[in-house]
């Protein structure tokens, strides 16, 4: 169980008794994600001076340094991790989540006649909506698939084109996912198109 606040966050354990705390460096702006497996990344930005030389991006004619943390649940410590985004947001994959995408199936693989609902593959364990950085400047937001360490294992918006959102299953093999025009694709395993479903009820 986590407790965060505005400057540290607690931990607990399935039986309530104390874990650990983590108290989080001074800046301007803290955010903190849960991670599939329970770590935790956590992303700092603070304001430089103008004549700044060293920053990692600019906004608004401001400088910034922008550093990330993974706090690992086994280790019971943070270490910095090299990581060229600004996080949006993360959406872990959690038994939970894969429990309702079976559910959700079920009706379909019971007229197929298999023995169980459809769910994400075990090697998806992070959705991230993030905003690269290059040469200093924000980039388009894009989705990606991240692992628990932190790191970016697959750019979802380049093979997806116009994505507005996470992929989600609906049969064996086939994804759905809806575009920021509003249309609707069904895609397989790999990425391929099957289908534009964009006009179908």
């Amino acid at each position: 169980y986590y407790d965060f606040g505005s400057d540290s966050f607690s931990v607990y354990d399935s039986n309530g008794a104390f874990y650990d705390i983590y108290v989080y460096e001074k800046a301007e702006q803290t955010q903190y994600y849960l991670l599939e497996n329970e770590n935790v990344l956590i992303q700092q930005q603070r304001q430089l001076p103008d004549d700044a030389s060293k920053y990692d991006y600019s906004e608004d004619s401001e400088k910034l340094q922008l550093k990330t943390y993974l706090w690992q649940a086994e280790k019971k410590a943070a270490k910095e991790i090299s990581f060229d985004y600004l996080i949006g947001s993360i959406y872990p994959v959690t038994q939970k989540d894969r429990d309702e995408a079976k559910e959700e199936t079920k009706e379909i693989v019971d007229y197929l006649k298999e023995e169980s609902g459809i769910t994400f593959n075990k090697k998806v364990t992070n959705f991230a909506l993030l905003t690269p950085i290059k040469d200093k400047m924000l980039q388009t937001q894009v989705w990606v698939l991240l692992d628990n360490s932190g790191s970016v294992t697959r750019n979802l918006s380049e093979q997806y084109k116009g994505l507005s959102g996470i992929p989600y299953p609906v049969a064996d093999g086939v994804f759905a996912y809806e575009t920021r025009g509003g249309q609707t694709f069904y895609i397989n395993g790999e990425g391929k198109l099957l289908h534009d479903i964009s006009t179908v009820d």
